[in-house]
This record gives C-alpha cells, structure tokens and sequence, in this order.
C-alpha cells in the first residue's frame, strides 16, 4: 500500500473494533464487517476517526488524514461540500417524504488514503480517495447525492424476490443534478466521465455509442438491473458510455416530465420501473427509442443528426435484444426454491457452459444471493452459491473474498484463509482480505 504507516493504523483499529464487537456480545462465532457495513468502509472509517481531522460545515463533516492539507484547504472543501449539497437539496425541493436522511442529518466524507472507486453507502456516509480531493478530480457531489437520493425503505431482499434495482436511473439521476447544479451555480464538478457539460452530455452520449460494445451497454439504460462490467476489471470500457448516456437519459426524462416526477420515480423503491412506466406511459424498448430519437437531432434540427437513421434503428434493435435475455439471478432463485439449490446449480452451468443466450449473468446478483443465504443462516447453501461465483468469475478478487467469509461463518477456517489469499493475490489492495487474515491468525 500506498502508506504503510496508516494502513497499520487502520489495521489496528478494525481489529479492535472485531475483538469489542466480539466481547460484548459473548459470541464464539467470529464477527466479520458485514455485520456492521462493507468491510473496507468499516476500516477506512476506524482508522480516520482514530487518526484524522475532523472538519464541519453545515450539514457536512469531512475527516481528512492527519497532516494531510492545511486547515484552510481543508475548511474550504468543506464549505464547499456544503453549499453543493444544499443547492441540491433546493433544486429536488428536499425534504421528501420517502427521503432516509433527515432533514438536519450529516452527510459524513472520509477521504481515505488508500486507492479504491469512490462511493456512498446511501445511510449518510460518502468514501473518497484522498488523493482525488488533494488533486481537485473527486466525485465528492455526485457520490454525496447517492446519500441525499437514498429511500427510507432500503435493502430489501431484491435476489430473492427476483427483483433488480435499475442502476441507470441511481447514477444516471446523480451524473444528471450533480452537472445541472454545478452549472447553475458554478460549483466546482469533477467531469470524470467527459460530458463535458450538462449541455454537451447528449452529444458526448451520441457520439460514445458508435463505440463497439454500445448495444450492449444500451440494453441496461432504460432497464432493471446493474451491469456487472461497472464493478470489474473492465469498468473503464464500460463506464463512460454508460454514465454519459444514463445521465442523458435522465435529462431526457426531466425536460419532458420535470425534477418533481423524476423524485417520485426514485422515491418508488423498489418499484422504480413500474412507476418511470406509469410516468412516461413506455416501456423501456420504446422508451429508449424516443430518448435517443430526441437527442439524435443536432441542435433540434431533425436533417442533422449524430448519427445516421439507419445505425440508430440498428442499435437499438440490438439493444433490445439483449435486453429481452431473462436475468440468470431470478432464473437461479426460482428455481432454488423450487427445486433445491443442487438442481439450481446443475442448471445454472449448464447453460453457462452451453453459452444460453437466454440469459443476463452476473456476478453481483450471484454474490448478493449468496449474502442473502448469509443473512439467513443457510451458511451451507451460501457456501455453494458463491462457490459457484468464484467458479464463474476465476478472475474476481471480490468472488473469492466472499467464498472465503462463506467459510468462516461456518468455522472452516482453513479453507477461509485459502480462499482470502487467493482473493488477496488477485487484488494486491484487498484490506479486507488483509484484516480478516489478520484476525484469523490472532491467538
């Protein structure tokens, strides 16, 4: 890492977070992070509370490492942050009922040294590299609006009830008000997916899906689910056109429908979907078709377009198509409940192996299976589904990092420490794997 010093001061303070948790609680079971929240945020949060500065303004806190920036820059991000939050919070006309934090709440920014992509865990709490606000190129407003767009009714158990969250409309709404709200006010905004400007975002997205892989990408805009490319090693030939074209959806749906329905499509949850269809009167296919149709035409000038009718009727056949293949996820639950997680597996290689084309996989809907398994004291079945990830996806830190907390749930230490290793050898950066490894070999 980065800082060695530091680490081991997060290292230190996850550790002692474990063992009091541990203690207090009287449990011989091993306490893991996910009993809290995601385990790099809880060590990220440890070791800046205990070895940071802390810094208000309004409604939000800042902890920058210690020694870090002088007390005037960091009072100045800070105050920042703050006005960039309440502009948003005017602009949505903020409180609204179905919001989860109240007004009055903080929004709480840790700017944690290690490298990692930026975030918020949607309860009020946003994580940020370092050296990203250092360097003026930090995503802090979009990632923050991910905690001021945040429903009360969150985490629901989506992979059993089949149901996926449509990612597009969650970063699509974030890119969107975060470039409308710095180009108001002239608040500082990080373009890290080169729109541009708010302005500029349609033909940033026409112009990026002449780009191989955009039928593909399009098929999840205007859809349920995630696109498990964002979280993985290919992140970075997917997201540009992904969020660009997300965001200039969600332009789309506020300049025909207003911000005032776009907030009650998001304050749906978990029926985002339903509601953007009783809003718009489409479904996704046809609404993707008008949006794209609207932007096509350059300045409003239907005989001058980004891209030719003919590539466009073409695109968006192919993007239909693939958004038409059956989510493998509730495929595997349904057929879990009904016939047992052995034949769920059986079936679910066999059409990987056989390449059905039937069916969306993901890595992600896979894992959360797997955690809802977890959460409901099936340890053994757990330990099947996200063994079965690790099988699909051999290349992800993350599938095995997960496997491994399968296994030391159920006291199998030995192959818990095997398979946080090998998640370890893959992602150099893990300090999960790193800290549970730790903690495994306390006496």
């Amino acid at each position: 890492m980065k800082n060695g010093h530091f680490i081991k001061v997060l290292l230190s303070a996850a550790w002692l977070m474990i063992l009091t948790l541990h203690q207090a609680t009287g449990q011989s079971k091993v306490l893991t992070f996910s009993t809290i929240m995601p385990a790099n945020d809880s060590i990220r949060m440890a070791g800046l509370h205990q070895n940071g500065i802390k810094i208000q303004a309004g409604d939000v806190i800042a902890w920058f490492p210690k020694d870090s920036l002088t007390n005037e820059r960091m009072r100045a991000i800070t105050d920042t942050m703050n006005l960039g939050i309440r502009l948003v919070k005017k602009y949505i006309k903020s409180p609204l009922p179905w919001q989860r934090l109240k007004e009055g709440q903080h929004i709480t920014f840790y700017f944690s040294p290690d490298n990692f992509i930026s975030h918020a865990n949607q309860k009020g709490a946003t994580f940020v590299p370092f050296w990203r606000i250092k360097s003026g190129r930090a995503p802090w407003l979009h990632e923050a609006i991910h905690d001021v767009f945040a429903p009360e009714k969150m985490q629901p158990d989506h992979a059993e009830a089949g149901e996926e969250r449509p990612l597009w409309l969650s970063e699509g709404s974030a890119e969107y008000v975060s470039l409308q709200v710095s180009a108001d006010h002239n608040i500082p905004k990080l373009d890290l997916f080169n729109a541009g400007s708010i302005k500029q975002v349609d033909k940033s997205c026409m112009d990026l899906l002449k780009s191989d892989n955009s039928a593909y990408i399009l098929s999840n805009i205007g859809s349920p689910g995630a696109m498990p490319e964002l979280g993985g090693k290919e992140r970075r030939a997917y997201a540009t056109v992904f969020y660009n074209c997300s965001c200039s959806l969600v332009k789309y749906l506020v300049s025909q429908y207003g911000i005032a329905s776009l907030m009650d499509v998001i304050g749906a949850f978990p029926h985002e979907q339903q509601k953007l269809k009783a809003v718009t009167g489409l479904l996704p296919s046809a609404l993707r078709e008008k949006w794209l149709n609207e932007i096509n035409a350059w300045n409003g000038v239907s005989a001058a377009k980004y891209m030719r009718q003919d590539s466009l009727d073409n695109l968006l056949n192919r993007a239909n198509q693939y958004a038409s293949k059956i989510p493998a996820s509730k495929w595997f639950v349904q057929t879990m409940q009904e016939k047992g997680i052995d034949e769920a597996i059986k079936n679910f290689k066999s059409a990987w192996n056989n390449k059905d084309n039937r069916y969306r996989y993901s890595e992600d809907q896979l894992n959360q299976i797997g955690y809802n398994l977890l959460d409901k004291k099936k340890t053994k079945d757990a330990i099947a589904v996200l063994g079965l990830n690790a099988e699909m996806y051999p290349e992800s830190s993350n599938a095995y990092d997960s496997w491994a907390e399968a296994f030391l749930n159920d006291g199998q230490t030995k192959l818990a420490v095997t398979y946080y290793n090998r998640s370890l050898e893959l992602d150099p950066d893990n300090i999960n794997a790193k800290t549970m490894l730790t903690r495994i070999k306390q006496p």
